[in-house]
């Protein structure tokens, strides 16, 4: 199973994937060792940038309410089940910063030629993620689009040859709860031991 990190990326891979109507293999994470294919080849990258608490509520519950029967970790035949379960439902604001590279396009003998396609293809998937369509894919996968930063055409020209770029920062939130099981002292025992001037000693329990 995919860590919670993994699984986030992934989500908003789909999810611009499916808004800009694009290939499976269009949205790639970023940092990924694998080729990026033929030169001309445009593509993208998705890296959360940032991950912070927006707002919580901490509640406690019973480990019997229905409300958090779904989350509540199973106890082993040998466990004791806990007595209180600490519950914190946080909304996460998620920043994902969104990079295009190279048209597609090439001249009379392959090599890549410049253009704005990358940049168009930025200030496209901004506008339409504000679409219906876009918004109930969103909504089925648990997040909610908030904003976007302006889009940044990177574009240069590197060794000769032009490389087409452009960033964009898409910011969303996210709902997400942490649960604890605690246990409690049910009945609590207290021995006291006195001794007296002539020695003896009394004990007291409660």
């Amino acid at each position: 199973m995919p860590d919670a990190a993994t699984a986030l990326h992934e989500l908003l891979r789909r999810l611009c994937q499916h808004t800009l109507g694009v290939g499976e293999n269009f949205f790639r994470p970023a940092g990924q060792r694998a080729p990026a294919g033929p030169a001309s080849a445009p593509f993208a990258t998705i890296n959360v940038i940032s991950n912070e608490l927006a707002s919580f509520n901490l509640r406690r519950w019973s480990p019997d309410d229905p409300a958090v029967a779904a989350v509540t970790p199973p106890v082993g035949e040998h466990e004791t089940p806990p007595d209180l379960l600490e519950v914190l439902e946080g909304l996460d604001q998620v920043v994902a910063s969104v990079q295009f590279y190279r048209d597609g396009a090439v001249d009379g003998v392959g090599r890549p030629v410049w253009g704005d396609a990358a940049h168009a293809r930025a200030a496209s998937l901004v506008r339409r993620l504000e679409m219906t369509f876009s918004v109930e894919r969103a909504n089925l996968y648990g997040l909610a689009y908030s904003s976007a930063s302006a889009v940044r055409n990177l574009s240069s020209v590197v060794d000769g040859s032009s490389e087409r770029r452009a960033q964009v920062d898409l910011t969303f939130y996210v709902a997400n709860a942490e649960v604890v099981a605690m246990s409690m002292f049910r009945t609590l025992s207290i021995a006291i031991q006195v001794q007296q001037p002539d020695g003896h000693i009394n004990e007291v329990s409660a």
